[in-house]
């Protein structure tokens, strides 16, 4: 009787792991929409104090910090959806979470590579755990048990 039980709990489809990653998401959400909010609050007053006199680097830098705050509320927003499309069972939010974090992996790859030229260990490390993550996730998500919880 016991072991009837162990395999029908071991091939339904679970949500354990979709939720670790939903939550996963929506904190690094919630991390990219503040780094967003300070963006735009600070890179004018960052600017300032670069640009002193120099009226033209001043307002590039003032617009450059504008716009990476305004990407990074994207990706905070997008970390959300897809959050909550996982919770959900969505299979578009699956692929678009394979999608966004294969991305993910090719450019810490090139930090990794960039990090190396220069020296910079933090920056190398930090690449390296970023990679390791992603490459946790993507392996998760084309499990056999996964694309089963997403019906795909």
């Amino acid at each position: 009787m016991r072991t009837k039980y162990l395999k029908a709990k071991e091939t339904k489809p679970g949500l354990g792991g979709v939720k670790i990653l939903a939550i996963f998401m929506i904190v690094a959400g919630v991390l990219f929409i503040c780094g967003g909010i300070a963006s735009f609050f600070m890179s004018p007053r960052l600017a300032l104090a670069i640009g002193r006199g120099n009226a033209g680097l001043t307002a590039l830098l003032a617009g450059t910090g504008a716009a990476v705050g305004g990407v990074l509320l994207v990706f905070g927003a997008l970390h959300g959806i897809l959050a909550i499309g996982l919770l959900q069972r969505r299979n578009p939010a699956r692929v678009l979470t394979i999608i966004l974090f294969g991305l993910s992996g090719i450019g810490a790859c090139i930090g990794t590579v960039a990090a190396s030229l220069r020296f910079s260990r933090e920056a190398l490390l930090w690449n390296v755990v970023l990679i390791c993550v992603d490459l946790w996730v993507l392996s998760y998500l084309f499990r056999p048990q996964t694309k089963r919880t997403f019906n795909a």
